[in-house]
């Protein structure tokens, strides 16, 4: 191969290929001609060439098992390089460069991610101005990111989760107006988020959870409505969620959970008809759910757990450890994954029952309705869930016997917990083929059951 020395591409990405390391280390020094070298996931481990054909101008090598050190290469300084993907590779260290390279301004690309390397992101990175993609995820990078961060007026793509910076997040960041995906998650940032950061208007995903951000979610953020994903968790905002969302018609995924919020449940919100999981659990939040909260048709996942909303039960999955009143709902959408889940003070006042019509769902994988008060016989409609992996029914009222589908040798069923109720009768003798843990302890129940695979585990007690 070291003949072809006209070769101006290679690619030989996802390979299982055999080469001796020198022969593998030698390639991209003696193609003098190459200009595009993938040799992604080809797993042949070999240390970081120092010398690279200065006619590359796209070079990636992820998930080599490369080794060494970056700063002893020659890689940051090809002249014509445009993208360098070096992630999926934690062998590979080494610190960032002085962007002060001949090719700043055209660099394009750059993919550390999943790499060994460490220190700080330079001042001289504000240099890329032409760059799009700068992807840092899960490296061992530290300090504050430097207000020069807000030069990189083309980039689409900033990905800086899971280091440990520190520090505020400039405010320059909000001249990024190109910005598509913003990632900051998994890091220690702290203080409050600037109300320029509306600025971002072109950007469909905003990352900034897992971190110590105070203060107001400020309400500029209202002018990203191409946002598909809009992720604040685990944080210590607190004040009220602003009421922004009433032009999001792209909105899929709305996570301000555990966190410090108060207040009412945001009105907007139930107007995003596209909503599919919507998680507001572990807040302050209080009053009654907004009657127009049946809109979200394509909702598969609500939680609204460890808050304190008042009112009528919604017909949605998770609404654990509230103050809900009211009567459960009569169906259950066929696209929800699961129905109010560990609920110590979902009581109902009227009718305390679960109605036969909530057991519609063919799509329901796993139904948790730990911890209620729920009471009475367990309809046989249970039976219309063929796909059900997960039934956890303990610590409720419920009574009756176990209706006679649960055995049914072909069901999905793995975890099936029935603790603490009022069930009586008998266990049912054949269980499904695919069940590791069953739990009848605390219940009026006799028999033990067919016979039980070895790694099967049996809560009787």
């Amino acid at each position: 191969m070291q003949e072809l020395s006209k070769l101006i591409s290679l690619d030989l990405s996802w390979n299982y290929i055999q080469f001796g390391r020198t022969t593998f280390t030698s390639l991209p020094h003696n193609l003098t001609n190459l200009e595009i070298l993938l040799l992604d996931f080809v797993n042949i481990p070999f240390k970081l060439p120092k010398n690279f054909s200065s006619s590359l101008r796209y070079l990636s090598l992820q998930g080599t098992n490369m080794f060494g050190n970056m700063s002893d290469s020659q890689i940051f300084h090809l002249p014509n390089l445009q993208v360098l993907r070096l992630g999926s590779n934690p062998l590979l260290t080494g610190t960032l460069p002085n962007f002060n390279w001949s090719f700043g301004g055209s660099i394009l690309e750059l993919d550390f991610s999943r790499t060994g390397i460490f220190g700080k992101i330079p001042d001289s990175v504000g240099n890329l101005h032409s760059h799009w993609h700068l992807d840092l995820l899960n490296c061992h990078l530290s300090g504050s990111i430097p207000e020069s961060i807000g030069n990189l007026t083309a980039i689409r793509e900033l990905i800086l989760s899971s280091n440990n910076f520190t520090g505020n997040v400039p405010s320059t960041i909000s001249k990024l107006n190109k910005l598509v995906n913003l990632d900051l998650s998994f890091n220690h940032f702290r203080g409050s988020i600037s109300e320029s950061i509306g600025n971002l208007t072109a950007i469909r995903e905003l990352t900034l959870s897992i971190n110590s951000f105070t203060g107001n979610v400020p309400s500029t953020i209202g002018k990203m409505n191409n946002l598909n994903n809009l992720f604040l968790f685990s944080n210590n905002f607190e004040g009220s969620i602003p009421d922004i969302f009433a032009n999001f018609s792209e909105l899929y995924f709305l996570a301000f959970d555990t966190n410090n919020f108060t207040g009412s449940f945001p009105y907007s919100v139930a107007t995003l008809t596209y909503l599919r999981i919507l998680e507001l659990q572990n807040n302050l939040l209080t009053g009654p759910l907004p009657s127009n909260i049946s809109g979200l048709q394509e909702l598969q996942l609500l939680d609204l757990s460890f808050n304190y909303f008042t009112g009528a039960t919604p017909p949605w999955l998770s609404v654990q450890h509230n103050q809900l009143t009211g009567k459960l709902p009569n169906e259950l959408k066929s696209n929800y994954k699961e129905f109010l889940g560990n609920s110590n003070d979902a009581s109902t006042t009227s009718n305390k029952l679960l109605p036969k019509q909530v057991w519609r769902s063919m799509n329901l994988v796993s139904l948790n309705l730990e911890n209620n008060f729920f009471q009475g016989p367990l309809h046989h409609s249970i039976c219309d869930f063929i796909n059900l992996k997960v039934l956890i029914l303990a610590r409720n009222n419920f009574s009756g016997s176990i209706p006679d589908c649960l055995g049914n040798s072909n069901r999905f069923i793995s975890i099936l917990d029935l603790r603490m109720n009022n069930f009586h009768g008998e266990i049912p003798r054949f269980l499904p083929t695919r069940l590791q843990y069953l739990g009848v302890y605390g219940n009026q129940l006799g028999g033990r059951g067919g016979s039980h695979d070895p790694w099967l585990t049996v809560q009787t007690w």
